[in-house]
C-alpha cells in the first residue's frame, strides 16, 4: 500500500521487516513512534527530481541533488544513455539521492538518461530512470548576470486558476491570480523559453487539460515586453486508470492505481471516480448492491480508502479517469474483494505512538507484501487515534512484509496529500 509522504522526519522503533507465520496463531507485535510528521515511501520506485536541471557555466562549480522514492533503499545510480557535460560526474550522496557535480569545462548543450536500481532482495531489483538536459553557457563578460523581464499573459478562455509562470532551463518564475502583467527578477542569460500555465484544479501539478502557452527567450534582448497567450489545449480521449488494486480492510476497502497516459511528465486525467457492486458487471451504471465515489483529485496520492463497507459482503470495483468533463471507459472489474477480517494466516499487531501531533482525522496502518508491494496488502483503521493507538490486523498470510503507518488529517480518504502525517515503511 503506498502513503505519499511529506517533508517531515520520522523515527520507527521496529525492525525494515517482519515475517508473518503460524496459521492464525502468530502474533507480530510492532512498535511505531511519530515525531511532529512523518515520512512516506511511494510503493513504485521513481525518481522524484523532475527535468529540466538548472544551467551551469563553464569554470563555475555545479551542483544538482538527484532524488528518488519508493523501492527498497539503499539506491544504485548511473548515467544510461547520452553523456553528462564534461567536468560533471553523478555521485551517490545518500541512500536515495545522488548529485551531478563539478566543474563544466565545454559549453553545450548536453542530454543524458539517468538509472536508479533499489536493493530488493526478495524480489528482482526495481529500475526507473529520467532523462535530462543541461546547458552550459561559456563564462565571460555576460556570465553570471541575470535580468529582470516583463511583460503580460493574455488568456480568453472560461476555466480559472492560479496562472504559473516558469522560464526554461533556468526554472525562475511567479504566479498570478488573474492574467495580466508580470515581472519575472534574477532570470540567468541562458534562459530560452517562457511557459505559463493555469492550475484549474488547485493542486498545483499541471493537468493535460489545463490552460497552456509559451513563448521564446532571447536575453538580453527580449527584457520587456515579453507576451505569453494561454489557450485551451484541443480535448484528448480520455483513458482509464492502470493497475487498479483493491486491498480489504475492516468495513473499508483501500484502492491504489496507476495513472495511465501522460504526456511529458503531465497528469493526464483531471479527477477519477471508484465504482463497486456485488455483481461483477459492475460499471459506473451498474452499482447495484454497492455505491461509488467521484470527483477524486489527481493530485500524485493515486490513493483513497472507500469507507463505510458491510463485513462480510464480496465487491467487485471498477475505476474510471475524467479529462474536461468526459468520463473514460472503466478499468477491468477487479474482485471480489470482500471488506472485514479474513480467516487464518496470522495476527500482526502493535501500537503507534503520537507525539507532537495532534490527529483530525483517522489513523491508517497497512502490512504490505515486500515482494509485490501493492498487489498483496492488508490494512485496518483508528477512527480516533489517541497518543497511544494499538491496531491490529488479521488474516495476514505466511511471508515478509513490510508496515505502513499513516493519519488522514483532512478526512478525505487519501493518503499523502494537504498535510497528512505519513510513515515510511518499516
Amino acid at each position: 500500500m503506498q502513503f505519499p509522504g511529506t517533508d517531515y522526519p520520522a523515527a520507527a522503533s521496529v525492525p525494515r521487516r517482519f515475517s508473518a507465520a503460524g496459521k492464525g496463531a502468530g502474533v507480530i507485535m510492532v512498535a511505531l513512534a511519530f515525531c511532529f510528521a512523518l515520512v512516506g515511501e511511494a510503493a513504485a520506485l521513481v525518481i522524484d527530481t523532475a527535468p529540466p536541471l538548472p544551467s551551469a557555466t563553464t569554470t563555475f562549480p555545479y551542483t544538482q541533488t538527484l532524488s528518488a522514492s519508493g523501492g527498497v533503499p539503499p539506491y544504485a545510480w548511473s548515467v544510461v544513455g547520452g553523456s553528462l557535460p564534461p567536468g560533471l560526474t553523478l555521485l551517490q550522496t545518500t541512500q536515495t539521492t545522488a548529485d551531478i557535480t563539478g566543474t563544466p569545462t565545454a559549453a553545450g548543450n548536453y542530454t543524458f538518461t539517468v538509472q536508479v536500481t533499489d536493493s530488493n532482495v526478495v524480489a528482482a531489483p526495481a529500475t526507473a530512470t529520467m532523462s535530462y538536459g543541461i546547458s552550459v553557457v561559456p563564462y565571460g563578460p555576460t556570465a553570471g548576470i541575470r535580468y529582470d523581464i516583463s511583460g503580460s499573459v493574455s488568456y480568453s478562455g472560461t476555466k480559472t486558476g492560479r496562472i504559473y509562470l516558469t522560464t526554461y532551463p533556468s526554472d525562475n518564475g511567479i504566479s498570478l491570480t488573474t492574467p495580466g502583467p508580470f515581472t519575472i527578477r534574477g532570470v540567468p542569460a541562458s534562459a530560452t523559453m517562457l511557459t505559463a500555465w493555469v492550475d484549474t484544479q488547485g493542486t498545483g501539478n499541471r493537468h493535460a487539460s489545463d490552460p497552456f502557452g509559451t513563448t521564446t527567450l532571447t536575453l538580453p534582448d527580449s527584457l520587456s515586453g515579453i507576451t505569453v497567450a494561454i489557450s485551451d489545449p484541443t480535448p484528448q480521449p480520455p483513458s482509464p486508470p492502470q493497475n487498479a488494486t483493491f486491498s480489504p480492510g475492516d468495513s473499508a476497502v483501500f484502492a491504489q492505481w496507476d495513472k495511465g497516459l501522460k504526456a511529458s511528465g503531465i497528469e493526464y486525467a483531471d479527477t477519477y471516480s471508484v465504482y463497486w457492486s456485488t455483481s461483477q458487471a459492475v460499471s459506473p451504471t451498474t452499482t447495484t448492491g454497492g455505491g461509488k465515489r467521484q470527483n477524486i483529485p489527481a493530485d500524485d496520492s493515486n490513493n483513497v480508502a472507500i469507507t463505510g463497507l458491510a463485513n462480510g459482503t464480496p465487491l467487485y470495483f471498477v475505476m474510471t479517469a475524467t479529462v474536461g468533463g468526459v468520463e473514460s471507459a472503466p478499468s477491468p472489474p477487479f474482485g471480489p474483494v470482500t471488506p472485514g477480517s479474513l480467516a487464518g494466516g496470522a495476527t500482526v499487531s502493535g501500537t503507534v505512538t503520537l507525539s507532537g501531533v495532534a490527529p483530525t482525522g483517522p489513523l491508517y496502518v497497512a502490512v504490505v507484501d515486500a515482494a509485490n508491494k501493492g498487489s498483496k496488502a492488508f490494512f485496518t483503521s483508528v477512527g480516533t487515534p489517541g497518543a497511544s493507538a494499538p491496531f491490529t490486523v488479521n488474516g495476514v498470510p505466511d511471508g515478509s512484509y513490510r508496515v505502513f503507518a499513516a493519519i488522514d488529517m483532512n478526512n478525505d480518504g487519501i493518503m499523502g496529500n494537504l498535510g497528512d502525517v505519513t510513515l515510511s515503511d518499516q
